[in-house]
């Protein structure tokens, strides 16, 4: 979707648990026929650092994807240089939203966990890049029809290597999903 694509699917639970499953399995050869695509990259779906820095005085939900002992600054990528988070950010780790496999939780279990969120409210997803970012912004935008779903695509590498921006990482400075 991020690059104009309209139709575009996921395989439920993944290829592994669909041949598992007695899936069927073509035995078709296809030769692919090279053609040129080009992108048509939709801005609707990314924020850039201008908007974060705006949605720090304002309603957009800013959601850290990324697992918590980053988020409360316990710990770092070998990439970060400062712990922590972008200011008032919330967390909800990817890892809440899948199981070990990998695999996505159910519809009432997603809604669940994104239940304190508003979908009245606009909100930017991040990560350390935006790996992390995608599959909160899939899970909002895509399954629970979240209506202003972003993925914040620099990530919070980008943002704290900038000294000017602040980052929080105490308990006092976190964000405020109960």
């Amino acid at each position: 979707k991020f690059a104009g694509l309209q139709q575009v699917a996921i395989l439920k639970d993944g290829f592994s648990a669909y041949r598992n499953q007695q899936g069927q399995l073509g035995t078709r050869i296809i030769s692919p026929v090279r053609k040129q695509y080009r992108a048509n990259f939709q801005d609707k779906f990314l924020s850039d650092t201008t908007q974060v820095d705006a949605a720090l005085y304002s309603s957009t939900v800013l959601l850290d994807s990324r697992p918590t002992a980053y988020y409360e600054g316990e710990k770092r990528s070998e990439h970060s240089l400062r712990l922590g988070s972008i200011p008032n950010a919330d967390n909800i780790p990817w890892q809440m939203l899948a199981n070990s496999h990998g695999q996505l939780y159910n519809i009432k279990q997603l809604r669940n966990t994104f239940a304190p969120i508003s979908k009245d409210q606009p909100i930017i997803c991040f990560g350390e890049i935006s790996h992390y970012a995608v599959i909160a912004w899939f899970v909002l935008s895509e399954l629970l029809q979240y209506p202003d779903v972003r993925v914040y695509d620099d990530g919070y590498l980008y943002w704290q290597d900038d000294l000017s921006h602040s980052v929080q990482n105490s308990y006092e400075e976190l964000g405020f999903l109960p």
